[in-house]
């Protein structure tokens, strides 16, 4: 079951910084003698991908807790703690805990006008 899941990442991450950890997954498996059967996961193969230019910097910052700044179309800079990233008819957009209004937010992630950088350490 396990062999499965992984089998499944490897085939929906075609981000290359989840291709990579997926790889590394499916190498630990068959290491240890079990192999993925991808002739089973062809009916679940969803597709997650990520055009957007922040995306890399904000799942990042979701996965090591990490804060970010970028300017939003209003021109207003905003702090965000982010809690995680989802996609809605083909757009992406980052939930979080807008540190400046203390709120919780959500940013569509095509309006921001500048790329997020992160301003905090891992796991602040």
């Amino acid at each position: 079951e396990e062999a499965a899941v992984v089998g499944v990442a490897a085939r929906v991450w075609k981000h290359a910084s989840m291709a990579e950890s997926t790889r590394s997954a499916i190498s630990k498996l068959r290491a240890a003698g079990v192999e993925p059967d991808a002739s089973q996961l062809a009916s679940l193969e969803p597709s997650v991908q990520a055009s957007e230019p922040g995306f890399d910097v904000l799942w990042n910052a979701v996965l090591e807790r990490a804060r970010v700044n970028f300017t939003y179309r209003d021109g207003t800079p905003r702090t965000l703690e982010p809690w995680g990233l989802t996609s809605y008819k083909g757009r992406w957009y980052v939930i979080g805990h807008d540190v400046d209004r203390q709120a919780s937010r959500m940013f569509k992630l095509s309006r921001m006008t500048d790329l997020p950088r992160r301003v905090s350490k891992d796991g602040s």
